[in-house]
């Protein structure tokens, strides 16, 4: 079941949470765990994707219903961070643990068919 921004936090007030089931494998925990890797990307770029665009609207969320944190963006159900590294000891990894979302860069994915592949894999196991 999907439910909006406005639907789950409504939930969060009324102390109700939400569960999911969880795919926890080492490549997955490391990924999520490199917060200082995190690449803060202002929202004003990712409104011009093509992919980004069509990810929230196959998720039923606006761009409207999309809000910037410190370091990630919060689409409601999962908050999307970016990796900004990638080296032959950090290749590019798409992880979901916890409701984190990590991936790279939207260019990065935009130009790699296997991560969007990997991407809407990832999505429809955990989010849709």
């Amino acid at each position: 079941m999907f439910i909006n921004q406005r639907q789950f936090t409504q939930l969060n007030e009324m102390g109700i949470g939400l569960w999911q089931s969880r795919d926890r494998n080492s490549t997955q925990i490391t990924a999520l765990n490199t917060k200082s890797t995190i690449k803060n990307i202002p929202l004003e770029s990712l409104k011009n994707s093509l992919l980004f665009n069509n990810i929230i609207s196959v998720m039923g969320i606006s761009i409207g219903e999309v809000t910037q944190e410190h370091d990630h963006f919060n689409l409601g159900l999962f908050n999307w961070y970016f990796n900004s590294t990638e080296s032959a000891e950090n290749p590019s990894v798409i992880a979901y643990q916890e409701n984190n979302l990590v991936t790279p860069t939207i260019e990065t994915i935009s130009t790699s068919a296997p991560l969007k592949k990997q991407l809407w894999l990832t999505l429809s196991q955990h989010v849709l």
